[in-house]
């Protein structure tokens, strides 16, 4: 999980499963699945989302 923050307020957050075991969703080191994104509203469309699936996958 990662979290976002500016001044200490938060601004985003997100999470990747890379293994649960089930072979459905998660299949390491193949395939994850993105369990939680969230942007506060007043940040949204700003690509904040798209740097923390980034951050998040590598």
């Amino acid at each position: 999980m990662f979290v976002y923050t500016e001044s200490e307020v938060f601004i985003s957050g997100g999470s990747i499963v890379f293994d649960n075991g089930d072979i459905y969703r998660t299949v390491p080191p193949k395939r994850a699945y993105l369990s939680y994104l969230v942007v506060r509203e007043e940040f949204r469309n700003k690509g904040i989302g798209t740097e923390i699936i980034d951050y998040i996958t590598e």
